[in-house]
């Protein structure tokens, strides 16, 4: 578990669009509009709910496509809460003693590693 550095704020996410959703057996790419990119490798969980491992259920992320990022909110911990318009709340957690769990990319170039 590395966490978030704890000036880290993520609201430079707030009005983006979630445009697609890529997957490789370990990973999950979120695309979002004006080139950034959250690549997942550790845990997520949708509203709340129980806490999916990768590869994961991708119907589950569909919902979120076309949708923008409503708010933020981040822990020194380490996990990113994402809440898009329709009340949809992506957590994405820094759940990996030994391997990055998540990163956060704009414009090519690495804003945070978790």
């Amino acid at each position: 578990m590395h966490g978030l550095p704890a000036d880290f704020k993520a609201d430079f996410l707030c009005g983006r669009t979630l445009e697609m959703v890529c997957f490789t057996k370990y990973q999950v790419y979120l695309h979002f509009s004006n080139e950034c990119l959250i690549s997942v490798e550790g845990e997520i969980s949708l509203d709340r709910s129980e806490r999916m491992r990768l590869p994961v259920a991708l119907s589950n992320l569909y919902p979120l496509i076309d949708q923008k990022i409503k708010s933020t909110s981040s822990t020194i911990a380490g996990t990113l809460a994402l809440v898009f318009d329709e009340g949809q709340t992506l957590l994405i957690y820094d759940s990996s003693e030994q391997f990055e769990s998540y990163a956060i990319t704009e414009h090519g170039a690495v804003i945070v590693r978790v």
